[in-house]
């Protein structure tokens, strides 16, 4: 199995998409929202330690690299 940069930004990229599409139908207060983003959360920081550069999680639903 060869893992990526860019394969690890998609995943989550993914996850992004995922936690938007449940904070519309069941509103960012849902305990189940709240565990999703904070898996998302550590996820982006597992993948900032493997690649050393700052992944952003933005406000409009999308992940990138850098500053």
């Amino acid at each position: 199995m060869n893992i990526t940069k860019d394969g690890m930004i998609n995943y989550l990229q993914q996850m992004m998409d995922k936690v938007q599409e449940e904070i519309k139908k069941y509103g960012k207060d849902n305990r189940m929202v709240e565990k999703r983003i904070d898996d998302m959360i550590a996820c982006k920081e597992m993948v900032e330690a493997f690649i050393c550069e700052p992944v952003n999680l933005g406000l409009d639903g999308k992940v990138t690299v850098g500053f």
